[in-house]
């Protein structure tokens, strides 16, 4: 399971009120159904032209294919947008002047998602660069690093773990750089 916190946005164009209840959605990338989440209760403002609700999601994702998962993680790390499709049935409850005056339940909700990916996290600024042999390594240098990379997407990543990068130079690979500290910062 992950945590998912995001913001999220919905435009309604209803004079009638309501009130979205809470449901358990599939997310599906590519054709496939990567993991299920919990949408909160969205409360809608009934109005006269287009309206908008902002409304928060703070949910756990119960991941429920591993492979599917790990090709939306690369395609979020590697491509600079993507598309997730949100499925799903819900209730909602109709208001007029505040009174309650029907339920429609089993309502199929079919929504896309524009996600900004990370873009292969071109732009990595080196804060500290040095070639040191440690005491006993038997002269096996080491490649001590610290840099910062920049991340226009909207999805993060916490308790990354080690982490890995290939070095190359002119088409060139030159070294395989391994993290020794699990520990990662948010910038």
């Amino acid at each position: 399971t992950i945590r998912l916190t995001t913001e999220a946005t919905l435009r309604v164009s209803s004079p009638i009120a309501g009130k979205m209840e809470s449901a358990d959605v599939s997310l599906v990338f590519e054709g496939a159904n990567i993991g299920t989440m919990r949408t909160p209760e969205v409360r809608i403002k009934g109005g006269i032209g287009r309206e908008t609700v902002n409304f928060l999601i703070d949910s756990t994702v119960t991941i429920s294919d591993i492979d599917s998962w790990n090709a939306f993680t690369r395609a979020a790390v590697q491509l600079t947008s993507l598309e997730q499709t949100i499925l799903g049935t819900v209730c909602v409850r109709l208001y007029i002047l505040g009174l309650h005056f029907k339920t429609e339940c089993e309502l199929h909700l079919e929504q896309s998602v524009s996600l900004k990916g990370m873009g292969g996290l071109q732009q990595i600024e080196i804060e500290e660069f040095d070639l040191l042999t440690p005491e006993g390594m038997y002269g096996v240098p080491w490649l001590v690093s610290t840099n910062r990379f920049f991340n226009p997407s909207q999805i993060s990543v916490s308790d990354l773990g080690m982490l890995s990068i290939r070095l190359k130079y002119s088409g060139s690979s030159l070294a395989d750089v391994y993290s020794i500290s699990p520990e990662w910062r948010s910038m």
